[in-house]
């Protein structure tokens, strides 16, 4: 999608511009739990999605939050903004992406764990 069409579609609606004071220190240590991407374990330019959209219950909890991609970060908001009109409450939304981010989570922990398991193997 575009940047015209990510406006139109994805920041319509009642916009809440921050996330508190305390925000660049919770993007850090939630990025220093898990430091790759949910959804595909890469750990470049890693940003921090909130699972329940933070406009929708200000919950900045390490719980509503997920290291994702910036290629994956576009994708997971996409299906985030479908759940949210589609009338889903936030509670619902919260278990429905939460489950499906966090089985996503563990899987690609057991991928970056194998990846450098691999790449120990051939230093050594």
């Amino acid at each position: 999608c575009s940047r015209a069409c990510y406006e139109k579609w994805m920041c319509n609606g009642d916009r809440v511009t921050g996330r508190g004071s305390q925000w660049a220190k919770i993007r850090l240590e939630v990025i220093a739990m898990q430091p790759f991407c949910t959804m595909c374990g890469d750990s470049n330019r890693l940003e921090v999605h909130h699972i329940v959209p933070f406009r929708m219950t200000h919950d900045n909890s390490k719980a509503n939050l997920t290291p994702l991609c910036k290629k994956h970060h576009k994708i997971v908001e996409s299906i985030t903004h479908d759940i949210e009109f589609s009338g889903s409450s936030p509670e619902h939304m919260k278990l429905i992406l939460g489950n499906m981010l966090s089985e996503r989570a563990a899987v690609s922990a057991y991928m970056v764990k194998k990846r450098n398991a691999q790449t120990r193997n051939v230093a050594d």
